[in-house]
């Protein structure tokens, strides 16, 4: 997802990261909608994807890509375009930036759990460029950041994280899947400097009952607030 983030503006196309909790119906939907003409799809999701093209007519469905990795038991389908099967195939001359207007879209996200169909919103370049130089100067991001993503990249692109981060020189650290055994684990075999999400992972962070921090650690959540006594315990963790 973060390489999406880079390689699909590049192109001048339009990213449409889906929500990957959407059932099959919604997610057909979204594709339709938005007119997407390539699929890209992780392994961990094949069912609901397999679904949601299933629902769709023969003429809206999109070209799909299929992502393998090894620490996921999933499999893609066999004679499927595999992701990482196109590098090999693709030239190695650089591909320049197509962008000519700071106005042109760069994403498209739809909304989940409202009324009646998702609708979609459009950013633009400029809008996001503002959005992650924003985020590094309101937080005081340094050089070299190392970010934990425990936030999921189709909410707002990542509150547009993966620009920011990648801006700094930082490092993200991507997981599988978000569980307090799996972010503590990361934040003792990496040096986390940040890390964003709802209250409800900060919630997960205090009822795994970490030890304190060997660092401190930047904790940025939104959504909705969080509850004094969660904001409690993670200052004893030395999160700020």
């Amino acid at each position: 997802m973060i390489e999406a983030h880079f390689a699909v503006p590049m192109i001048a196309a339009i990213l449409n990261a889906v929500n990957t909790r959407l059932d099959p119906a919604s997610m057909a939907y979204i594709l339709s909608h938005s007119e997407s003409r390539i699929f890209l799809v992780d392994q961990d999701y094949l069912e609901v994807a397999s679904e949601a093209l299933r629902l769709l007519p023969a003429s809206d469905r999109p070209f799909v890509i299929w992502i393998s990795d090894d620490q996921s038991p999933g499999r893609c389908p066999q004679g499927e375009v595999e992701y990482e099967q196109l590098f090999v195939a693709a030239s190695a001359v650089p591909v320049l930036p197509l962008i000519s207007d700071e106005q042109d879209p760069i994403a498209l996200n739809y909304t989940s759990g409202t009324t009646g169909r998702p609708k979609g919103v459009l950013y633009h370049h400029r809008g996001a460029y503002l959005n992650a130089i924003d985020n590094i100067l309101t937080w005081s991001i340094p050089k070299a950041a190392v970010f934990l993503w425990t936030l999921p990249m189709f909410h707002c692109n990542g509150w547009c994280f993966p620009w920011s981060i990648t801006a700094v020189g930082g490092t993200h650290v991507c997981l599988r899947s978000v569980s307090a055994q799996s972010i503590l684990a990361e934040l003792k075999s990496h040096p986390i400097t940040h890390l964003c999400g709802a209250p409800v992972v900060m919630g997960m962070i205090v009822e795994a009952q970490m030890e304190r921090l060997e660092r401190p650690v930047a904790f940025a959540t939104a959504g909705s607030p969080p509850p004094v006594p969660i904001l409690r315990e993670m200052s004893g963790l030395d999160s700020k």
